[in-house]
């Protein structure tokens, strides 16, 4: 490879890695710990029982999945960042994935028809929420962790919600509520979704780094060759 076609793949790969990062930026994941408020399971869809029992007081874990350029909605301030979508809105939901996870059984909200997340305000809350509106199937969570939040979604986080924050859940199976109740969240931590993709462009841009080296010790040594030849 010549040193203009080098610099050209050189390039081509520092554009890969930026455009990485701009999409990572945009894709993040929330996962939420915390244990069941005032819950019931009907139809034994979470515990290993032998009869409908009380949830209350069981951990559970709650996994969001967004993306932040997408929805019909984006409302920022000086202080908070919100973005919404869904069939009620019109358009794409910023929420790809929304998921109940509690004595080894996990559920998902398939249809994404009505959600949002927002971040931010003069209380410092963090909210989030999944519904499908055809299955009456959703999952949603108000946190207020101390040390408040950040102003943008798109910046990864954690705390913890010292006084417990608030949410709802509702599992349908066959038209008929399989599992409902009250959430107490306890801890959000928000992550980048594909820290893979940028990963992978740095280590990309190492290797052509170590090969450009490559490239001038060999170049370096033909020239020499050469002079000594003459």
């Amino acid at each position: 490879m010549d040193r203009k076609n080098f610099a050209a793949t050189l390039a081509a790969l520092i554009w890969i890695a930026g455009a990485a990062d701009a999409a990572r930026a945009d894709v993040l994941t929330a996962t939420v710990t915390g244990v069941f408020g005032n819950a019931t399971d009907l139809y034994l869809f979470f515990p290993n029982s032998a009869s409908p029992v009380s949830l209350q007081g069981d951990p559970f874990s709650a996994t969001f999945v967004y993306d932040t350029s997408l929805g019909g909605v984006h409302m920022m301030t000086a202080n908070s960042d919100t973005v919404a979508g869904g069939s009620t809105f019109g358009t794409t939901s910023p929420v790809l994935s929304a998921t109940l996870t509690a004595e080894g059984k996990t559920f998902a909200v398939p249809g994404l028809d009505d959600t949002s997340v927002s971040v931010g305000g003069v209380s410092g809350v963090y909210g989030i929420s999944a519904s499908d509106v055809s299955l009456d199937r959703y999952i949603q969570i108000t946190l207020y962790p101390a040390g408040g939040v950040p102003d943008l979604l798109t910046t990864p986080f954690s705390g913890t919600d010292p006084s417990h924050g608030t949410g709802q859940f509702d599992v349908t199976a066959g038209g008929a509520a399989v599992a409902y109740g009250n959430l107490i969240p306890e801890t959000v931590t928000v992550t980048d979704a594909i820290p893979e993709i940028s990963t992978w462009a740095m280590m990309i841009l190492g290797f052509a780094g170590v090969g450009f080296m490559a490239y001038r010790r060999n170049r370096n040594a033909e020239l020499a060759r050469s002079t000594f030849r003459v």
